[in-house]
């Protein structure tokens, strides 16, 4: 039997069918009831359609949670991309369950940053780009004509990029810029009241007159409620990827197309070590199975090593190294063979944004090392076996078909290898109030400007020199012999593959069967051992074996399934012996 406990829902061989399944035309678009002050009971929806390419764990919705959690609120986080591919009924369905009394949206990305996107579904003059903002506008829409009463807001780090443009563009009353804690908190105790709502601090509002204002924000301080656990629906991201873990805010570099500084502030405000040490021997604790931590840094070694170099000896104190591998993003500089040591001793992965190669490239767009630093870096990485990744930006101002050369030339020079990979993009993205969007009032410039100059610079918009983007790749593709392809793309069958570990990691193991029996057999063969985890984590042994069985009776070694089957026979000898 697969399903709830005693639900009689069965994995069928000949009917591919989990049986009794609700229909869910009959729960759509039945009238939600009037919501009622106080708000008490909160949904915040994490609007990142790229996680169905990506999953990311949504980090900051999650403190935010956390946060009104610990303040006495009823915290719903959701997801309105899954499970199946209708927005509005994924919608309605998470109303149904949820009944909010206010609604949080956390925009993360507006779009990929990226110029020429093979999937792409924002066309412009030589890009490609894939902008989210038009399905937010969708949810936003949706939750207008049908939800009135319920007050919405927006925020997040793509909302915070340019506040004002944005709540016109989605239509909303309210949104929350920078850190969403406080002013999210406040928001809620102070509501219905006009007068205390459009004093609070960090909240952009709209007046009835159309006009659109910006409170300022206050000094961010960490809570102390940060989360120990994650949001056990998310479990899916943060398994496959890895656990997100914060260790400080701010940023001190002056990168031309950064929003970094605008998002967190140019002063740094580090955690303390001992809290962080003891937040990852809780994740430790409670997800055994997870053997990856990502910290989320804006950069992990700036603005010096003295903090690192505690966490990281702290680690290996407390034997962290032993349980987890880690991960972050580095600059070049500063960087240390000390440094380099006990990264490649606590298992490090390394993410560098370097940008380019060439110095007269990197000081005009205000990046704080030079290329022997990177080399210098490269050279520490390989001495020490460190696994890392070099992050590059084609077509940067300054850029000209000669440094474009070199950094090729320095590419091929410092080979990808088993512990080197690249990763690159063409064209810079022009967000509003960063360095780089003063090129569109600069004589000259507009010659590389490619994209609509819109209100908050909200629709994609690329500086890229000395050609177009999509001009560029193809001379790229053509001097690398390992380009890359930008196939950032989410078909139907990944959707459904995703929908079923959505559902797995809600335990709504009725609707789980229901999606699994839909999959073709190669996308069942990617699912069933998560789905198999997932069960037996929730001591559901019936059901789990009841999978294995089924998945066991449909492949066949002829059919390309061997690696699978062995599994299978490995997991069944382990349910066997109890």
């Amino acid at each position: 039997m697969f399903g709830g406990k005693n639900s009689g829902i069965v994995w069928c061989r000949e009917s591919k069918q989990a049986v009794p399944i609700v229909d869910p035309s009959e729960y759509l678009f039945t009238p939600l009831p009037m919501m009622h002050t106080p708000l008490k009971k909160i949904l915040l929806l994490y609007t990142d359609e790229y996680y169905l390419v990506k999953q990311v764990y949504p980090f900051g919705l999650d403190i935010v949670a956390s946060f009104l959690r610990a303040h006495g609120f009823e915290v719903d986080l959701d997801y309105p991309f899954l499970p199946g591919p209708c927005l509005e009924e994924n919608l309605h369905a998470i109303l149904m369950r949820t009944r909010p009394d206010c609604i949080g949206l956390g925009i993360r990305n507006i779009d990929t940053t990226m110029a020429c996107e093979t999937y792409g579904t924002f066309q412009g003059p030589g890009f490609s780009a894939r902008y989210f903002l038009p399905q937010v506008k969708n949810i936003c829409t949706w939750l207008g004509d049908h939800v009135p009463d319920i007050p919405v807001l927006a925020g997040g780090g793509g909302f915070t990029i340019s506040p004002e443009a944005m709540l016109k563009e989605l239509g909303l009353w309210y949104g929350i810029y920078g850190e969403g804690e406080l002013p999210m908190l406040e928001f809620l105790k102070a509501w219905p009241d006009e007068d205390l709502v459009q004093n609070i601090p960090g909240l952009v509002w709209q007046d009835k007159s159309g006009v659109v204002r910006k409170n300022p924000r206050t000094s961010y301080a960490f809570s102390p409620h940060i989360p120990l656990h994650r949001d056990p629906k998310f479990r899916y991201a943060f398994e496959t990827a890895a656990l997100p873990v914060q260790l400080k805010r701010g940023c001190n570099q002056g990168c031309s197309f950064c929003v970094e500084p605008l998002l967190e502030g140019r002063t740094f405000l580090h955690r303390d070590v001992e809290e962080v040490l003891d937040e990852i021997q809780s994740l430790a604790d409670c997800y055994p199975d997870v053997r990856k931590i990502f910290f989320i840094d804006t950069e992990f070694n700036i603005p010096d090593l003295t903090y690192p170099l505690r966490l990281l000896q702290g680690m290996f104190n407390s034997g962290l190294h032993e349980h987890f591998r880690f991960a972050s993003q580095f600059l070049p500089r500063p960087f240390t063979p000390e440094l380099a040591d006990l990264l490649a001793k606590a298992g490090f992965s390394l993410v560098f944004t370097c940008d380019s190669f060439v110095d007269s490239v990197l000081r005009r767009n205000g990046m704080s090392y030079r290329q022997k630093d990177i080399l210098q870096t490269l050279d520490l990485c390989a001495e020490y076996g460190l696994d890392h990744t070099v992050d590059l930006i084609f077509g940067l101002p300054g850029e000209s078909w000669k440094s474009l050369d070199q950094t090729l030339e320095l590419m091929q020079r410092y080979a990808p290898s088993p512990w080197r990979r690249y990763e690159y993009t063409i064209g810079a993205r022009i967000y509003h109030n960063t360095p780089l969007s003063r090129v569109l009032t600069r004589p000259g410039e507009t010659v590389h400007i490619h994209g609509r100059r819109t209100p908050g610079m909200l629709e994609p918009c690329f500086y890229c020199s000395p050609e177009p983007p999509l001009t560029l790749k193809k001379y790229i593709d053509a001097a690398l012999p390992f380009a890359l392809e930008f196939r950032n793309s989410c078909d139907a069958r990944q959707q459904q593959r995703l929908g079923v570990c959505w559902l797995t990691d809600q335990k709504r193991w009725e609707e789980v069967a229901d999606m699994f029996f839909r999959l073709d057999l190669a996308s069942q063969a990617e699912v069933y051992a998560y789905v198999f985890r997932s069960l037996i984590r929730d001591n559901e042994i019936d059901m789990a074996r009841s999978l294995l069985e089924y998945i066991r009776a449909e492949m066949t070694e002829d059919g390309g399934y061997v690696q699978a089957l062995v599994m299978v026979r490995y997991y069944l000898g382990l349910l066997d012996q109890g």
